[in-house]
């Protein structure tokens, strides 16, 4: 007996077939743009990918880990510099970002469990047309392999289309495929998913020689206008979890319930999208932050009361303090985001692109931390006024260099609208660092933005060429 059990053993060792991958880093780039403007946008990378994936007779078993995912944007006049990250990476010791577990036999997905850690996204109108740009360059792509196939051979391609599988080669086959069991589920779960979200319109245009005077047009679109009332910052998402057990779907139906369970639950989370609105005052944060404030003034005395009457004291002090450090720093944010959403639709008056970008720099040196608070508030209000003054005189010389007598008047209506707009927004910028700083300096400096893993990939050209390629592959380009 105890041989045959041995046997079966080393039967059972033998059927199972398994493979792990192990890689440190998984990096993905993307470059947009053609010949000499061609640059990298985008890069998403993984860091600390595991997988394994096992095969015991009919039985399919497949890991996947993901330590750490960051996906980060380059362009110059980008809001932030990272677009999606893990948002508890900032620990000492973070958990696994992405973890995954898949038992399946035959037609049967006995057990399928999945968990996201929490994630940030942070994007903004540049980083949403890069990455518009990029999917439209893979459409295209698939759009040419397609002609090339239906050119190649039409009447394989009509009938793929038509059967959307290869045709049955007997009639058993046929049978088989008619017959075939829908699938059955013993258990899936997919856990929670939590998401904090910001976005950030943009500001300042990309202006260039030959469209200097559409991005001027551009500006005074009420399309612009209403973006800038869509600024969020950091809406909390969390969308439920996922349960089945015990079920027979098709697999097709399966997606589409699970796709519109979390398209119900983005839904439901509308209110924290609208209350994290900087125009409005981002009324959800506000409440939040006071609550936070209003639960430590009552729990910190609490808990000083069961030790001693000194550490009552120190609790009332405590929390007398966390409550007044809360409703300032919540009001700080409000107010700040009221001003800078009304300073942002103001300065679309001026049309002037260049303005616009050298105030979207000037307010990312800020965030940054390179110029201080003080400082940057009197430079925005002093900037204000200096470059409405002067926009009366240069506006014109610099419109008449680029168009003539017509760039020239053009240059002049610029010019006036400006020295009445830019003043305003100047004060309307400096209050907002102003209150921004306060607001800091009461609740806590805040945490630091996330930073690029990686610098963009480095291009060179072809020789005798505009093309670029990776630089150090120019010799493998023919």
């Amino acid at each position: 007996g105890s041989d045959d059990d041995a046997a079966d053993d080393d039967a059972d060792d033998e059927s199972r077939k398994s493979i792990k991958a192990s890689l440190k880093i998984v990096a993905l780039h993307v470059v947009d743009g053609e010949g000499p403007k061609r640059k990298s946008t985008l890069a998403a990378r993984v860091l600390g990918f595991e997988a394994s994936h096992a095969v015991t007779g009919a039985q399919t078993d497949l890991e996947v880990r993901l330590e750490r995912l960051q996906v980060d944007q380059f362009a110059a006049d980008a809001r932030w510099p990272v677009l999606l990250r893990g948002s508890d990476e900032a620990d000492a010791d973070p958990a696994p970002l992405v973890e995954a577990t898949c038992v399946r036999e035959g037609n049967t997905l006995r057990y399928l469990a999945a968990k996201v850690m929490p994630l940030e996204a942070t994007a903004d109108a540049t980083s949403l047309r890069a990455l518009g740009r990029a999917f439209a360059t893979l459409s295209d792509a698939r759009t040419e392999a397609l002609d090339a196939r239906v050119r190649s051979d039409p009447a394989a391609w009509a009938e793929a289309l038509a059967t959307n599988e290869a045709p049955p080669e007997s009639s058993e086959d046929a049978r088989e495929k008619c017959l075939r069991p829908r699938g059955c589920v013993d258990a899936l779960i997919l856990h929670p998913v939590e998401l904090t979200a910001s976005f950030a319109p943009a500001n300042g245009l990309e202006e260039t020689a030959d469209d200097a005077g559409e991005a001027a047009v551009e500006r005074f679109s009420s399309l612009r206008a209403l973006s800038n009332l869509a600024e969020l910052d950091k809406a909390q998402l969390r969308l439920k979890s996922f349960g089945v057990e015990r079920a027979v779907e098709e697999p097709g139906l399966l997606a589409r319930t699970i796709a519109r369970h979390y398209v119900m639950a983005a839904l439901t989370q509308l209110h924290r999208v609208v209350g994290s609105l900087a125009s409005l005052g981002q009324p959800a944060n506000l409440v939040s932050t006071i609550g936070g404030g209003v639960k430590e003034f009552f729990y910190a005395p609490a808990q000083g009361v069961v030790e001693s009457p000194s550490a009552f004291a120190r609790g009332v002090a405590r929390g007398t303090t966390g409550l007044g450090a809360a409703v300032v720093g919540g009001l700080s944010t409000s107010v700040a985001g009221m001003t800078n959403t009304l300073g942002n639709n103001v300065s679309m008056l001026a049309g002037d692109a260049q303005y616009a970008q050298a105030r979207d720099k000037r307010r990312r040196d800020i965030r940054s931390g390179e110029t201080g608070v003080a400082a940057g508030s009197a430079e925005a209000v002093a900037r204000g006024f200096g470059e409405g003054v002067a926009g009366v005189f240069l506006k014109p010389v610099q419109g008449a260099q680029k168009e003539g007598a017509a760039g020239f008047f053009k240059g002049l209506a610029q010019g006036v609208v400006g020295v009445a707009v830019k003043p305003v927004v100047g004060v309307l910028d400096g209050a907002t660092t102003l209150v921004q700083g306060v607001g800091d300096a009461v609740s806590g400096e805040r945490p630091p933005e996330a930073q690029r893993l990686a610098p963009p990939l480095k291009l060179a050209p072809l020789a005798d060429s505009d093309e670029l390629a990776l630089e150090g592959a120019e010799g493998l380009v023919r």
